[in-house]
């Protein structure tokens, strides 16, 4: 397996793989069993390698103390005799399990190769944060042409233009959105008005029905608003979502004289489900409608929308 070291911290991130799989394990606290600790107190010590050797007991109580705190499997069966050798690089180690302790010529090349798997790691490091500088790059450009079309506006009716702006900016950033929703909540608290762009087009203001009101999924958004919280994830399926459809094209005012929307929004009943992330701010929200969760990269991205 591999382990990150957080000297910091006195935390180990572990990596695990078996002839049957790779799976991530997590993040383990030093403290939880004493091959942690020594193994950290040997890298922090620079040593080439470290072994320890654990036998009967110590096994057993070693792979219960990473079932507790890792998703690692609780075994039925262990070895009478472990042995744990950690070859060190400057970011963590590379760890062999063994049923006997590596000869020395085995040990010399795990050390070699500890060394050029820690110079590919930090190559991935540095791929890593050109990678998110690109996308801050490419985010923030994205931000600016939605602020200067917003400074460009001169009449309320130019709402249109800037959610139309939004919902291009956050397709070409990846979100793969059915549609971005601009919403201003009115002064009862009970509706709100709505400015929509997506593939449907873009249209509005309508404001919400007052059978649209009563819907679970409408009265929870509200509330969500009204308690102050800043962003609410619905998942609509099922007949709430088929009703909430039918709302939406039968009884929203002003939209039958939208050419083609309610044809356009029909589409949406073939999916079994949509979800919508909303971002509040004092008088209204962003919501993004979309069939898969938002990332927390993307999420990040609609709140500074």
């Amino acid at each position: 397996g591999i382990s990150i070291i957080d000297g910091v911290n006195n935390t180990i991130e572990i990596w695990s793989r078996s002839w049957k799989e790779n799976k991530i394990l997590g993040i383990v606290p030093a403290v939880i069993h004493p091959v942690f600790e020594k193994t950290v107190k040997a890298w922090k010590k620079n040593q080439a390698y470290f072994t320890i050797e654990l036998n009967g007991n110590e096994v057993k109580q070693y792979y219960k103390k990473l079932a507790a705190s890792l998703s690692y499997p609780e075994q039925k069966k262990y070895n009478k005799k472990e042995v744990i050798t950690t070859f060190f690089f400057h970011e963590g180690s590379l760890n062999i399990m063994s049923h006997e302790p590596l000869k020395k010529e085995v040990c010399e090349v795990m050390v070699r190769f500890a060394t050029v798997f820690g110079q590919m790691y930090r190559r991935f490091l540095d791929l890593q944060k050109a990678e998110a500088q690109a996308r801050e790059a490419q985010n923030e450009a994205a931000l600016e042409r939605v602020r200067s079309r917003t400074m460009a506006m001169h009449q309320s009716h130019e709402l249109l233009s800037v959610i139309e702006k939004i919902y291009s900016e956050i397709q070409q950033l990846g979100f793969d959105a059915l549609a971005a929703d601009l919403m201003i909540f009115t002064e009862d608290k009970k509706g709100y008005d709505i400015w929509v762009s997506g593939a449907a087009g873009t249209e509005g203001p309508y404001r919400t029905s007052e059978i649209m009101n009563k819907h679970p999924y409408h009265v929870n958004t509200i509330k969500a608003w009204i308690n102050g919280e800043s962003v609410r994830v619905a998942e609509l399926k099922g007949k709430l979502f088929k009703r909430y459809c039918q709302i939406v094209i039968d009884d929203t005012p002003g939209l039958k004289a939208l050419s083609g929307r309610a044809k356009n929004i029909s589409s949406v009943f073939t999916y079994e489900k949509i979800i919508h992330t909303e971002v509040f701010t004092k008088h209204g929200c962003l919501r993004v409608a979309s069939l898969e969760n938002r990332t927390e990269t993307q999420l990040d991205v609609q709140k500074r929308f």
